[in-house]
């Protein structure tokens, strides 16, 4: 509103932005959403609402807890720089350099794929997200270290099975709260929904 000054729009949606700027109003909408959200998430976040996922196979099941790294990539097509610049453009350019620099480390690390990948409602953003997951799949797939999960796998299935010491990578995503309240540690971007001084995650 005020034309003489511009700030950095992603700041909008941060917590401590909406903590000072929320009415009291709204703030109870909040506080109740996140109540009816807490009993049922899938059915308030829009682009979960139909997300159908597999289990997982016995030999994934064996081989989970010898991984040290966990990368949750995001979507390649949609919100590159939503949350502001943190020195990547594109979330494929966040993914390929987490990748060459676990392989320059001998790292081991699971490469999960989002569930959104996989989903027919998302239309041609599924489409394009699948091939360029594929692509950095073919890219890697000779790394003995790296493990691509290249369906829709629910989160829990896979974080109950990991060893305690394993850590997650995200850009952005909320699986840093999923990992955070089982006790992992988890790296992500500085570009985050909260402030870095919540300290949830490096």
């Amino acid at each position: 509103k005020n034309k003489k000054k511009y700030f950095d729009f992603s700041k909008s949606i941060s917590i401590e932005y909406l903590k000072k700027n929320l009415k009291r109003q709204e703030k109870r909408k909040v506080e109740n959403f996140k109540k009816r959200y807490l009993k049922q998430s899938n059915k308030y976040i829009p682009w979960m609402t139909d997300t159908k996922y597999k289990t997982l196979d016995n030999f994934l099941k064996l081989k989970l807890h010898k991984f040290q790294y966990i990368i949750f990539p995001h979507s390649f097509t949609d919100a590159q720089m939503s949350r502001g610049f943190d020195g990547f453009e594109t979330t494929y350019d966040w993914l390929s350099f987490t990748l060459e620099f676990l392989k320059k480390n001998n790292k081991k690390a699971i490469i999960k794929g989002h569930p959104n990948y996989y989903k027919k409602s998302r239309g041609i953003f599924s489409d394009w997200d699948r091939k360029i997951f594929d692509k950095v799949k073919k890219i890697y797939e000779k790394n003995e270290n790296f493990y691509f999960i290249d369906r829709s796998i629910n989160n829990k299935d896979i974080l109950n099975r990991l060893n305690k010491n394993c850590i997650g990578l995200t850009h952005h995503g909320t699986v840093i709260l999923e990992m955070s309240l089982l006790k992992y540690k988890t790296i992500s971007s500085s570009k985050c929904p909260w402030e870095s001084k919540y300290r949830i995650s490096n």
